[in-house]
Order: structure tokens, then C-alpha cells, then sequence
């Protein structure tokens, strides 16, 4: 939506959108939906009538039909099919553009006589109803009233109408043939009844969510203010039948609210209960699961004594935000209840999560877009877009290290890098550059990951992805801005690059003996042009390789006398430092891009990409000290043993074992769950064994004493019962003297030590 569309509307105008949408989105029956419309159209713009055609079932015909109007004599409308490119209706349905005629006497194209059985129509509006980017109908609006004409802004205000409209109508005709569906599985015999249960369980559930759905975005529009917001949630949770909770709780923890209710009315905590409360939600977050009490598998011992003391059963779900943890929603029912939340429960709670989740996200954007009307502060929230979608940290990629780094003008830019898997073996690398600076630049950067991420799992060569997102780039920005990128797909298996390239610097290869090659396959920026003319270009890595993807923010660099980093000096700098690791490559050189700049001011965003092709089987390398790296990890040890033909089910499942609890004990009783620090990571795979080292930044500890001051069979603690585990799945087990090095080596031969 432009900008100006804003500045045109007035407060009264945006009222009665918002009106109208609530009114056509909250009614279901297609019918009345459509009557909706028109009427609330017709009453915003003061028109004297109008109509809604929509494409005929038969999508060959290319015809239309009247199927609502309102001003328009019965007789007039009976039985019309309006074809496509015919008069006013078929050239927008054609088309998929909007007309605007304030005369149709005066206009060349549509001028006709008025027939004395037909109304008469002075002046129209006529918008495209358009649906997945496809034109099912056409919005008419005839006749301004009062001698006046239609106006541009009238055109605007129909056109948003007519978006609402058409989700308004394709959901009224979701909801029919539902309908639709249910009469006619009611009508199946007796042997289908099990399954129209179910299916009427579904359903049930189905309206549910759409009720809270509703529910919750009204409490959007009606609570900006975070902490009345999460009262009504908790309030509007204590009322749906399909939970039946007694209590719930909302911890905000990232806003630093906490609401509770008790049966639909608001309470207050006492310290006990708040504290329980608390450590649940905590341990909730950092663990993105949700928990249940009482749990068959015993999972959360922990809590469940001292929840059980207070109810009959709890549930514990995480509200995540598109930048971490929001804080997590806890229900539970008084220990009277006899009946125990389930996983169907669970499952339900963790759907409605993702729409609270939504809630807040918007409210909490929408007041820090509403308290930030400077230009500075404007860029400081587009900044927090930007890092947003950028990367958290490098991917782990079998034979390849990558580093990289992004450093933007001001406040926020325009430059995009992400990582990507198209399949197991495919793995992408996109850099971007968008035109401009600021909270524009950055809203496209936003849009172009959207469109990569989407398309990225579905097309299989660089070129055509490339193509792709001209496409939808196209019909998305507006105006002078366009997007440079360059797109490489990897398949480490066999280290073959394939990178394709629109209008962006060129990568660079460098070789062992420092030859460098310039990657430059044909191709026009993207978001402007309709044919690209886009080639690709395959190379085949060798150990050593050095691949660099970078932004023009390196090599467009100024000292104090104006002079240019280049990209001479780039591939010089390239040649002396390429035999050093990927992160060392990107650290020296930001550094000297400062040293050449002399503290002057930063032009333009710096982006780099460094990938060297490593050693498939003997590496080293750091991670989060996360759990929730323990999946990346396991996946990746299991692509680089698939190469020697490890991968049968068991060896898949005793590494998946071994590696959950190492990086757990890493995690939890090495790094104590800081965040901040690292787990460094270093493997060998010789013959038929993995080598593994995991070194965590703890203090260490006796695990040979740990184990002797209890029998093996009843050792109690955590660390005590995963020791055991590694010695009994492993070949060989121990830690360095310090205790913060465990040294592992695993037979990757199937055996029975799982049997």
C-alpha cells in the first residue's frame, strides 16, 4: 500500500474500513456477505447503485454473472453474462485493473445510448476482485449522488474495499462448502458414524479457533495497551468450553507483565503459587516445549509434585515472537476436577498460541511504530527488522565453513544474506544489495527473504529461483527501487557451486595456489524488468577452496582522500589470508577495510560471505551452547558418516542418543545455560569409528569420583545417569583431567548395545 494512500485518508476513512471489514469477515453466509459489501460501499462513496459479478463456474467460458446488486431493477440483471474484454466489467476482469469513468457519454471506448429498459448508468467505478493473484469477479459502483463525480480517492477506498471483500467472500465460500461437506457426510449410513464423530469433533474445533481468532483480534483493535491486552486474553481463555480451565496465567516475560484469572475473574498471585508459576513459564521459554502435568513419561518430575499439591493437572505452553520468547500461557483446573488435560488439549493450546503470540507482536509493534515518529528512531525499529530476518549464526554444512558478517549504514540498510536447504544434499546461499537506504531499503530486504524462504525448498537451480523472485518483486515494489543478488546452490556431497547472479558483484574463487576467478553469469537486477536474461555457472570445489560473496560496501570504501578500497586491493587481501580459517578471513578483513577508511563515514552497507571448502572428516568448529542446536548437530554428524555409508537406523538413533546427552550436560552443568558462551566442537571419522570432542567453558569436574561415591545402578543425578549412558553407547568415554573436554568414540557398526 503507498504511502500517500495514508495522507489522502482521513481518520473517519479508516474507521469505516475497519467497520466495514468487521462487519463482512464476522458474517459467513455468501449471500448476505455480498449484500454486505455493496451496501456499506454504496453508503461510504454516496453512490446510487451498484453490483458484484463473479466468474461463472465454468472458468472455459470466460463469463460473468451479476449475483448481487443493490439499486438495480431485477429485470436488468436477469440472466447477463458479461464476457471477458466485453464492456467496462470483462476489460477490468481482462485486465485485473481498476476503471474509473466519471462521464460514459464523454468516453470514446464505453460511450452508448441508454436504453429506456435498462438503468441508467452516468458515471462508475469498477474494481477486480482478485484472489492468489487471480481475477474471480468484478466490483461495480455507478452514480455518485448529488451531481457530483467520482474521485481518485473514491477509487482508492473501493480498492481496499474490494481486498476485503475478496478474502470476505472467499472465506463465506470456505465456509459453504464446508457446510456442503458436512450435510453430505451426515447423510453417509451407519458404518461412516466413528468417523463423522470425529469429523464433528474437527469441525467443532475448527469454529472454535475461528471464534477465538475473532475474539482476539477484536481485543487487538479494542486494548492497545499490552497489559490490558493480556487481561482480556486470560480472561477470554477462562471462557472457551474446549479447554475448561480454571485458572490462567500469561507471563509476558520479554514486556515484564504477568496476568492471571481465576473462572473469568482477575487475581492476585499469592508468592507461592506465583513462584511455581514462574519456574514453569522459565523453564517453558528456554526450552521452547511445552509442558503438561501430570505427564505419563515423568518428564517434568521437577515441578510436578508441587503442582499436583495445588491442582489436578497444568499446562504450559511458549508464546514465540518472530525475535525470540515472548512468555508462555499456563492453564489448570482445581484439584476438584476429575478430568486431566490430554494431548488433544495440548495440540489445541499450542494452535491458539500462535494467534496469541501474533496478538501481541502486533501490539507491541504497533506502540513502538506509534512512539517513534523521528526519523532516527524510525530507523532504529527498521534495524531491528533487518537483524531480525538476518541470521542468527553460520550453518553447519558438511565439508564447507562459512562466516560472515553484516554491518549497515546508520542505523539500518538494505542488505540481505540467509542460508537455506532445498533438500538434504542442496544447500543455498543468497546475498542481496537493495537500492537506497533506510526503513524502505530494509522493508524490501524483509520482502525479498520472505519470497527466497517460500521458494527456495520448491525451485531447484539458482536461475529459475531468480527468476522467480523477479516475478514477485514485480508486483510488490514500486517506483526506482530494485534488488541485486547473487544465488548459490552447494550439494556438498560432491562440492559442486552452481551460482546464478542479477546485477550483483560478482563472487570470487580462490584457489590453493591463489588463483582467483571471478563468477559473472549473465544477469539484470531484479524488481524492474520483466526478463532478467539470467544464466548460471557450475564449479566444482576442491579442498581449500575459498568462495567470497560480498556487497559493494567493501570495495566502494573511502579513505580521507576520497580513494576507493577496490576490489584490486580486495583480491590481494584474499590471496595473502586465504589459507586461514573462514571467521579469521572476515575478522582481519573488516579490519583493514577500517584501517584503509581512516574513521571516515560509511557509505553503504558491508555485507561478506566466506566459504572454504574444509576436510569432510576431520574438523572443528563452535556452536551455541543451546539445546536446541542438539538437532542441527546430530543432523549434520549423520550427513558426514552417511559419506562412509554410516546411515542405518540404529547408528542413526545411538548418535541421536549420544549427542542429546552430551550437548545437554554441555549446556546445562558445563556452561550453566549461558547463552553467551560456546561449545566447540571437533571430529574425526577413521575406518568405521567417529572420533568426537565436545568442549564446553565450564569449570570442570571429577567424573571418575562422581562415579564412585554411588552404585552404578542407582545413581540419581542427571550428569551421574548420562555418564553412564555415553559408557554404555559408546566405545570409549572419558573426559580431560580438568572434566570440561569429553573425549568420545563410537563405533559406527551396527551392534546390539541398543537391544
Amino acid at each position: 500500500m503507498r504511502r500517500d494512500i495514508f495522507e489522502r485518508f482521513s481518520v473517519d476513512d479508516w474507521i469505516k474500513l475497519v467497520n466495514i471489514n468487521k462487519a463482512i469477515v464476522s458474517e459467513l453466509q455468501l449471500d448476505k456477505v455480498l449484500i454486505l459489501i455493496l451496501k456499506n460501499a454504496l453508503s461510504s462513496i454516496h453512490a446510487e447503485n451498484g453490483s458484484l459479478m463473479l466468474v461463472d463456474s465454468d472458468l472455459s467460458s470466460n463469463t460473468m454473472s451479476i449475483v448481487a446488486s443493490v439499486g438495480i431493477p431485477d429485470k436488468v440483471i436477469h440472466n447477463i453474462k458479461i464476457k471477458f474484454g466485453e464492456g467496462i466489467s470483462g476489460k477490468v476482469a481482462k485486465t485485473g485493473k481498476s476503471i474509473l469513468i466519471k462521464d460514459i457519454e464523454k468516453h470514446s471506448e464505453f460511450k452508448k445510448k441508454n436504453n429506456s429498459d435498462r438503468y441508467s448508468t452516468k458515471s462508475c467505478i469498477s474494481v477486480p476482485l482478485i484472489y492468489k493473484n487471480k481475477v474471480f469477479g468484478v466490483f461495480n459502483i455507478n452514480n455518485k449522488k448529488y451531481n457530483t463525480d467520482f474521485t481518485e480517492k473514491d477509487l482508492e477506498f473501493s480498492t481496499i474495499l474490494a481486498h476485503q471483500a475478496a478474502i470476505a467472500i472467499q472465506n463465506a465460500k470456505l465456509y459453504s462448502q464446508v457446510k456442503k461437506d458436512k450435510i453430505k457426510l451426515e447423510e453417509l449410513n451407519f458404518e461412516l458414524e466413528e468417523s463423522l464423530l470425529a469429523l464433528s469433533d474437527y469441525t467443532e474445533e475448527l469454529f472454535t479457533f475461528h471464534e477465538f481468532t475473532r475474539d482476539i483480534f477484536n481485543s487487538v483493535l479494542s486494548y492497545m495497551d499490552i497489559s490490558m491486552l493480556s487481561d482480556e486474553l486470560c480472561s477470554l481463555f477462562t471462557r472457551i468450553e474446549r479447554i475448561n480451565a480454571d485458572k490462567v496465567i500469561i507471563d509476558l516475560k520479554s514486556s515484564g507483565i504477568l496476568s492471571s484469572y481465576d473462572k473469568n475473574k482477575k487475581i492476585i498471585l499469592d508468592n507461592d503459587s506465583k513462584e511455581l508459576f514462574l519456574r514453569i513459564s522459565e523453564y517453558c521459554q528456554d526450552n521452547e516445549e511445552s509442558i503438561r502435568i501430570p505427564f505419563e513419561e515423568k518428564r517434568f518430575e521437577l515441578f510436578e509434585k508441587d503442582v499436583l499439591d495445588k491442582f489436578s493437572t497444568l499446562l504450559c505452553v511458549p508464546l514465540a515472537g518472530k525475535d525470540g520468547n515472548l512468555g508462555s500461557i499456563i492453564i489448570a483446573r482445581d484439584k476438584e476436577s476429575k478430568t486431566l488435560f490430554d494431548e488433544k488439549t495440548r495440540n489445541l493450546m499450542s494452535i491458539f498460541s500462535l494467534q496469541v503470540s501474533t496478538a501481541f507482536s502486533l501490539v507491541i509493534a504497533l506502540n513502538e511504530i506509534m512512539k517513534k515518529r523521528m526519523v532516527e528512531n524510525e530507523l532504529k525499529v527498521a534495524a531491528k527488522i533487518q537483524k531480525m530476518f538476518m541470521p542468527k549464526q553460520s550453518p553447519l554444512v558438511p565439508g564447507l565453513d562459512i562466516a560472515y558478517i553484516n554491518i549497515p549504514t546508520y542505523d539500518v540498510g538494505g542488505d540481505y544474506i540467509d542460508f537455506l536447504w532445498h533438500n538434504e544434499n542442496r544447500f543455498g546461499i543468497a546475498v542481496g544489495d537493495v537500492s537506497g537506504k533506510g526503513v524502505p531499503a530494509a522493508l524490501i530486504m524483509a520482502l525479498t527473504k520472505s519470497i527466497v524462504k517460500s521458494n527456495v525448498p520448491l525451485i531447484y537451480n539458482p536461475k529459475e529461483l531468480l527468476d522467480k523472485i523477479n516475478y514477485e518483486l514485480l508486483t510488490e515494489i514500486e517506483g526506482s527501487r530494485f534488488v541485486t543478488m547473487v544465488f548459490g546452490y552447494y550439494d556438498w556431497d560432491d562440492r559442486l557451486l552452481t551460482i546464478g547472479k542479477a546485477g550483483h558483484n560478482p563472487p570470487l574463487i580462490i584457489n590453493k595456489d591463489k588463483n582467483v576467478t571471478s563468477v559473472n553469469p549473465q544477469g539484470l537486477f531484479l524488481g524492474m524488468f520483466r526478463d532478467c536474461i539470467l544464466r548460471e555457472e557450475k564449479f566444482t570445489l576442491n579442498k581449500d577452496d575459498v568462495v567470497v560473496f560480498y556487497t559493494d560496501g567493501i570495495t566502494d570504501a573511502e579513505n580521507l582522500e576520497g580513494d576507493q578500497y577496490g576490489i584490486n586491493r580486495f583480491i590481494e587481501f584474499l590471496k595473502k589470508h586465504r589459507d586461514l580459517k573462514s571467521s579469521e578471513i572476515v575478522k582481519l578483513l573488516i579490519e583493514d577495510v577500517e584501517i584503509f577508511s581512516e574513521n571516515t563515514e560509511q557509505k553503504d552497507d558491508i555485507t561478506l560471505v566466506v566459504s572454504k571448502a574444509v576436510d569432510f572428516f576431520d574438523r572443528e568448529f563452535l556452536i551455541p551452547s543451546r539445546k536446541s542446536e542438539i538437532n542441527s548437530l546430530h543432523n549434520y554428524i549423520m550427513k558426514v558418516i552417511s559419506l562412509k555409508g554410516f546411515d542405518s537406523d540404529e547408528v542413526k538413533f545411538k548418535i541421536r542418543l549420544i549427542i542429546d546427552e552430551i550437548i545437554s550436560n554441555a549446556v546445562e552443568h558445563g556452561n550453566k545455560l549461558d547463552n553467551e558462551k560456546k561449545i566447540v566442537i571437533s571430529h574425526k571419522v577413521i575406518d568405521n569409528k567417529l572420533f568426537l570432542n565436545v568442549e564446553d567453558n565450564g569449570k570442570g569436574f571429577n567424573w571418575q569420583e562422581s562415579i564412585k561415591k554411588e552404585p552404578e545402578n542407582n545413581i540419581r543425578s542427571d550428569r551421574g545417569r548420562g555418564i553412564i549412558i555415553l559408557r554404555e553407547l559408546c566405545e570409549s568415554f572419558k573426559y580431560n583431567n580438568i572434566g570440561n573436554i569429553a573425549k568420545l568414540v563410537i563405533s559406527l557398526s551396527e551392534d546390539n548395545k541398543l537391544a
